[in-house]
């Protein structure tokens, strides 16, 4: 009777390297599945970007002629306009609180989610408060969804059932005990300056 070891054959050296291309396929995948789940899409990027330096401005604080962010021009308004930083039409904008249920939510249980996606959103807002929600919809459809996470910034003056508007969507930060608090804008829809202006 031959023993277990016996049997066992050292693989060839084509058969290893075939088992590391697919360990290192099967890594490529998982990786570019946790960065497409934890890594913001460019517009949230560069929204959150736009909320430190509005914030700056908001307090008196000098930014610069440049952002040290991104070598772009520093705003010269505090005012943040949403529908600049959307690369995609929307006619509500939400933002859920950390443990709602989506599903029992009074204005989003209502529309058309990708499949599947509410029940999944709902679990992981419902078990985490690391989570803020921002939920785009046009003409009663979910068009996009993106976490904003709670150290990002506080965006709790942002939660009404009624949501916003494009023309609405206007907001002003601070920077409170070292958190971006966004809250809305106390100016007319003609406070959005053109990109040149802002």
């Amino acid at each position: 009777m031959k023993s277990i070891a016996g049997l066992w054959k050292r693989p060839s050296r084509s058969q290893r390297r075939l088992a590391i291309i697919g360990l290192l396929l099967i890594l490529t995948v998982v990786a570019g599945g946790l960065y497409y789940q934890f890594v913001p899409a460019p517009w949230l990027r560069n929204l959150a970007e736009d909320i430190v330096l509005r914030a700056a401005i908001s307090e008196g604080q000098t930014v610069g002629t440049f952002s040290p962010l991104s070598g772009r021009e520093s705003p010269r308004s505090p005012n943040i306009c949403l529908s600049k930083f959307t690369p995609f039409a929307w006619d509500r904008f939400y933002v859920v609180a950390p443990f709602t249920d989506l599903q029992s939510h009074p204005s989003l249980g209502q529309f058309n989610w990708p499949v599947d996606d509410l029940d999944t959103l709902s679990k992981r807002l419902l078990n985490d408060s690391r989570y803020q929600l921002l939920v785009f919809v046009q003409q009663d459809r979910v068009v996009e969804y993106q976490h904003y996470f709670t150290l990002w910034g506080d965006l709790s003056a942002l939660m009404r059932t009624e949501g916003f508007g494009p023309e609405s969507a206007i907001f002003t930060a601070l920077s409170k005990e070292n958190q971006y608090v966004l809250m809305p804008s106390d100016k007319p829809p003609e406070s959005c300056p053109g990109d040149e202006d802002s």
